[in-house]
């Protein structure tokens, strides 16, 4: 995906399971289970007492029925415009950043949706339980800085290929010769953002702590969420934004690159996922 931030913890469980329904080999299977999901996930941050639990299951279940009745039509529709653009059209990557900002748009819906429920939910957090939070997040940097910071620099180059493959894969299926050797180019430069982002991360993570430490009073509890969870590359240091927007318009030629000069099992592949997941999306939305 375009995101750049890596494991920050802004969007938490709803981007990552978002994603999960776009890439998943049994899109209904996996979206009728958001709502254990997001549970699951949430639990591996901090330990509910019961009541937190009931809560959060409550309302788990809202946001579910919320966004399979309201977001899912719209997210086929969009799916269904896509696939006519692609077949019809020259692809850009201009038109591929209006098209992640479309993505990016209906992702901030859902996000707006928790707030208010995550405000009712973090002011119940105890001390120890806000502990609890901090040490998961501080441990995701760390692996974040294993993965991402500390290999040489040939190593880091090799897992964005890797990265980008596998996301092209469900889509793209076997790569030609050419097609790799484009990835190759590609990888060789891109800048390097480790470092920079470990650091943002770190901005980021004492904000969230600031924020929790004053949790008690609503109103500045729901200002600061939405400051954390709406954390844009506005917001970050200016040589990680230079980097990043750099990266993104030679991935976003890269992409488009890719889908013009898809060969007819490709195209065939692309045309099918997308229409498939429409239809499933639209399916979903009626149940």
């Amino acid at each position: 995906m375009l995101s750049t931030f890596g494991s920050t913890y802004s969007r938490l469980a709803i981007v990552s399971l978002f994603c999960i329904s776009l890439t998943s080999c049994s899109t209904k299977f996996s979206y009728n289970f958001l709502d254990w999901a997001i549970q699951r996930e949430l639990n591996r941050y901090v330990k509910f007492t019961q009541t937190q639990k009931k809560f959060t299951r409550v309302a788990i279940d809202e946001f579910h029925l919320w966004h399979r009745k309201t977001q899912l039509p719209i997210y086929a529709n969009y799916l269904r415009g896509l696939m006519s653009f692609i077949l019809k059209e020259q692809v850009t990557a201009d038109k591929l950043k209006e098209e992640s900002d479309k993505i990016q748009f209906f992702v901030d819906e859902s996000i707006k949706q928790i707030v208010p429920n995550s405000v009712s939910l973090i002011q119940t957090l105890s001390d120890k339980q806000v502990a609890q939070l901090a040490n998961k997040l501080q441990k995701e940097r760390e692996k974040f800085k294993a993965k991402f910071v500390n290999p040489t620099i040939e190593k880091q180059r090799a897992l964005h290929v890797k990265r980008f493959k596998q996301d092209l894969k469900p889509w793209f299926g076997k790569l030609t010769k050419e097609q790799n050797n484009w990835i190759q180019e590609w990888s060789e430069v891109i800048q390097l953002t480790g470092e920079l982002t470990l650091a943002e991360q770190e901005r980021w993570a004492q904000n969230f702590q600031n924020i929790l430490t004053n949790r008690q009073n609503k109103a500045q509890l729901k200002q600061g969420l939405d400051s954390v969870f709406f954390y844009t590359i506005d917001d970050w240091h200016p040589e990680l934004q230079k980097r990043v927007r750099y990266n993104q318009d030679i991935t976003l030629h890269l992409l488009a690159r890719l889908i013009n000069r898809r060969s007819p099992i490709q195209n065939k592949k692309i045309v099918n996922r997308l229409s498939k997941l429409a239809q499933d999306f639209e399916e979903l939305g009626q149940n």
